[in-house]
C-alpha cells in the first residue's frame, strides 16, 4: 500500500508539534449533574426501539440524527435541527424484528445508509435517497442469518465499506460492498471461524478495531452460546483476529488476553490512559465483566491485562449482572474517555475516570427512576459539545418492552471540547476506520471510527475530544485507512471541524474581516486558521470596503477590485472635475476627502454581493472550484466554533 503524508504548515513559521503519546495529563473537574429528559423534544415521543438503535449525520447538514426502530421494525429518523428541535421521517415497515442496526455510506454518496436485521427475515439493506430523506429497501443475497451485532466496514480496505453480520447459528457472514450501494456475499474476505472445532455458532458483539497499533483494522468477536457450559467449547470462546495488513487473519484471542473462558456479550476499545493504545471491556454475563488495559506493565501493545479490580469497578460490574452495552466516551470532557454500561437487570452505570486507570460511578446520572438502561446509542443531539444519551428499554435480551427510549442531554460543565467529522476520498466516505489523534499541552488522546458496535447499535462517527481546561489544541492528526495522514495544527476549539481526506487547500489572509483574502499572505493545509478564508480575490486587504463585487463610490480607491478606480458611477469624475475648477477658481486646494458615504446595512456591514455561503456543514472540501466561496469557509469554521458553543440546556 502507497502511505502519503500532507504535512499541513501553519504560515512560513510553523514548527509543527510532535504527537506526544504516553505525555502526563491532569485530570480536570468532571463532575456532572444529572442527564436531562428531553424526550418531549422527539415528534415521536413514545417509540419503543428495544435494543438496535443509532446515531448518524443521515441528510449531510452536520448534525447527529436518530435512527430508530418502532417495536424493532418501523423505521424512524428524528432529523436535528440547527434551533435545537426535529423533523420527523416515518419510513415505515421494513418487516420482522430487528436486533441490530449499523449506519454507513456504502455508495460514498455523503448520506448514511441502514442495515438491519434479526432471526432468520433477512438481512436489510435501506439506502439514502434524495439527500437522505428517503430510503429505498432491499435485501442481500445469500445464506440465512440469525442477526446479533453487524458492522459497516471496509474489510479489503478497497475505498468502499464492507458487512460484517455476527449469526448467533453458524459461521459470521461477510458482504463485500461493490460501491455503488449493492453488496455480494463474500466469504473470502474473512473467514471467522472458531479455533476450536463446532458449529462455529454463538457470535454476539464484533468490533472493528487496530488494537495492535500496526495500521490496519482487526476483529473482535465476544462468543455466547446460551445452554453451552464448558468453558472450552468452541461456540463460547472468544475470537480476535488479527490482520497483517494483506487481508490475512490470525486467531488470537488467547494470547492477546481476552479469552476469560466466560460467556460473553459486548465489547469496546478505547483509550482509557492516554498511551496510545486502545484498552478495552467485555460484557460476561457467567462471570462479572472485565475491564483491561492494553500493553501494561510494559508488556508489548496488543497485550491485555486485567485492571477490573485495580480500577475499582468489580462491585458496579457486579450488580449490572447481565450486562448489554459498554461504550467509551468522554462524558464530563476532562481529556479521558469514560465508560458507560447498560444491562438487562434494572442497573445502569456512568463511571467517570479518574485519570488514573480508575473509575467512580456517577450517583443517579439518568432521569429514569427505578428504569435500569438497558440499550444506548450516543451522539451530540443538542449540538453543545458535550455527548448525550439515546435510551432504550427492552425485556428479555432485545425485545421491545412498551417503554419509550427516552432521549437524555448531557448538562455539560466548564470543560472545551473539540469534535471531528471526516470525509474519505480514497478511503471510504464514511472515514470508517480512521484514527483520529488530539494533542494538547496535556498530551495526546486517540479514537477510531466505527459504523456499528456493541450490540447492534450504532453510535456518531463524529470523534469527540474532551479538553479540559485547556484554551489550545496544538494539533489533530486524521490517519485514513488509505495510509494518507493529514495534519491540522492550531484547529478552533468548542467547535466541530470537518477534515476532508488529503484536503491540502490554499486559505488566505483576511486582515480587514471582509471575507476577502488576500493572495498574497496564503496557508496550505485542511482547515483555515482564524483569520484565513478560502477566498484569494481581495486587492486592499487593509480596508473592508474594498472587495470584489462591491459598488464604486468616489473615494480614490479600487473598491470593486477591478483594477480601477473610481470609475463609476459617472459623477465621480464630473465631480471631481467640478471641484478642480471651482477650486482653481477660488484658489482653493482640493481634498482628498470622499464625496459619497458608503452604504451600510442595519448590521453596520457594507453593502455589496460577496460570495454565496457554502452549503456543507462545516470545513474544506477538495474539490472547491468556486473562488469566492471564503465567507463560508469563515462562517463556518471560525465563527461556528463560538456559534456552537454549549446552549442552555433545555427543560424536559
Amino acid at each position: 500500500m502507497t502511505r502519503t503524508r500532507t504535512v499541513v504548515p501553519r504560515g512560513t513559521a510553523l514548527w509543527l508539534l510532535p504527537i506526544l503519546t504516553g505525555a502526563a495529563w491532569s485530570p480536570q473537574a468532571h463532575a456532572l449533574d444529572p442527564f436531562i429528559d428531553a424526550t418531549d423534544t422527539l415528534n415521536n415521543p413514545i417509540l419503543s426501539s428495544g435494543v438496535a438503535m443509532g446515531a448518524w449525520d443521515m441528510n449531510g447538514d452536520g448534525l447527529d440524527d436518530i435512527v430508530r426502530l418502532d417495536y424493532a421494525s418501523e423505521l424512524q429518523i428524528e432529523y436535528q435541527q440547527q434551533d435545537g428541535s426535529f423533523t420527523l421521517l416515518n419510513y415505515g415497515s421494513i418487516e420482522g424484528s430487528s436486533w441490530s442496526l449499523s449506519i454507513g455510506d456504502v455508495d460514498n454518496d455523503g448520506f448514511g445508509d441502514i442495515f438491519t436485521g434479526g432471526g432468520y427475515d433477512g438481512l436489510k439493506v435501506l439506502r439514502a435517497m434524495d439527500a437522505g430523506t428517503d430510503y429505498a429497501l432491499g435485501t442481500l443475497a445469500g445464506p440465512g442469518v440469525f442477526v446479533q451485532c453487524s458492522n459497516f466496514v471496509d474489510i479489503d480496505n478497497d475505498g468502499n465499506l464492507d458487512l460484517f453480520v455476527c449469526d448467533d447459528d453458524g459461521v459470521s457472514t461477510p458482504y463485500r460492498g461493490e460501491g455503488d450501494g449493492s453488496m455480494t456475499f463474500a466469504p473470502e474476505l474473512i473467514s471467522a471461524v472458531s479455533t476450536v472445532p463446532s458449529d462455529n455458532s454463538g457470535n454476539y458483539g464484533s468490533v472493528w478495531t487496530d488494537y495492535d497499533n500496526d495500521g490496519d483494522l482487526d476483529l473482535f468477536i465476544a462468543k455466547c452460546r446460551l445452554g453451552v457450559t464448558d468453558p472450552l467449547d468452541g461456540r463460547r470462546l472468544n475470537l480476535l483476529f488479527q490482520n497483517d495488513g494483506e487481508g490475512n487473519f490470525t486467531e488470537v484471542a488467547e494470547a492477546a488476553g481476552l479469552r476469560p473462558l466466560a460467556q460473553s456479550w459486548s465489547v469496546d476499545f478505547g483509550d482509557i490512559d492516554n498511551d496510545g493504545d486502545f484498552d478495552a471491556v467485555l460484557v460476561t454475563h457467567d462471570v462479572i465483566s472485565r475491564l483491561y488495559e492494553n500493553g501494561a506493565n510494559g508488556d508489548d501493545v496488543g497485550i491485555f491485562t486485567d485492571i477490573t479490580d485495580a480500577a475499582g469497578v468489580t462491585a458496579d460490574f457486579e450488580a449490572l449482572e447481565l450486562g448489554i452495552q459498554s461504550i467509551f466516551e468522554d462524558f464530563d470532557n476532562d481529556g479521558f474517555v469514560d465508560l458507560l454500561m447498560t444491562g438487562r437487570s434494572g442497573e445502569h452505570r456512568l463511571l467517570i475516570n479518574g485519570g488514573d486507570n480508575t473509575f467512580t460511578a456517577e450517583a443517579a446520572p439518568f432521569p429514569t427512576g427505578q428504569l435500569g438502561v438497558q440499550s444506548a446509542a450516543l451522539g451530540d443531539f443538542n449540538a453543545d459539545g458535550f455527548p448525550d444519551v439515546l435510551a432504550g428499554f427492552a425485556v428479555m435480551f432485545n425485545q421491545p418492552s412498551g417503554v419509550p427510549d427516552r432521549l437524555l442531554l448531557n448538562p455539560g460543565n466548564d470543560n472545551g471540547f473539540l469534535d471531528v467529522r471526516l470525509t474519505g476520498v480514497i478511503s471510504n466516505a464514511s472515514g470508517v476506520g480512521a484514527k483520529v489523534e488530539l494533542t494538547t499541552a496535556d498530551g495526546t488522546q486517540v479514537r477510531e471510527v466505527r459504523a456499528g458496535q456493541g450490540y447492534g447499535i450504532t453510535v456518531s462517527p463524529v470523534r469527540h475530544f474532551g479538553i479540559g481546561a485547556n484554551k489550545a489544541v496544538q494539533n489533530v492528526v486524521v490517519r485514513w485507512p488509505s495510509g494518507t495522514v493529514d495534519m491540522i495544527p492550531d484547529p478552533p476549539i468548542n467547535g466541530v471541524i470537518h477534515v476532508v481526506e488529503g484536503c491540502g487547500q490554499t486559505f488566505h489572509a483576511d486582515a480587514d474581516g471582509d471575507t476577502f483574502g488576500d493572495p498574497r499572505v496564503s496557508f496550505s493545509g485542511c482547515v483555515p486558521p482564524e483569520g484565513y478564508v478560502l477566498d484569494g480575490t481581495d486587492c486592499d486587504d487593509a480596508d473592508p470596503n474594498n472587495f470584489p463585487g462591491n459598488a464604486e463610490i468616489c473615494d480614490d480607491a479600487d473598491n470593486d477590485c477591478d483594477g480601477e478606480i473610481d470609475e463609476e458611477p459617472a459623477e465621480c469624475n464630473a465631480a471631481d472635475s467640478s471641484t478642480t475648477a471651482d477650486a482653481t477658481a477660488t484658489g482653493e486646494e482640493t481634498s482628498g476627502d470622499p464625496t459619497v458615504a458608503t452604504d451600510t446595512g442595519a448590521d453596520g456591514e457594507t453593502s455589496g454581493d460577496g460570495p454565496s455561503q457554502d452549503a456543507d456543514g462545516g470545513g474544506c472540501g477538495c474539490d472547491v472550484s468556486d473562488p469566492n466561496r471564503g465567507r463560508a469557509a469563515l462562517l463556518l469554521l471560525v465563527a461556528a466554533p463560538m456559534l456552537r458553543r454549549r446552549r442552555s440546556a433545555r427543560a424536559s
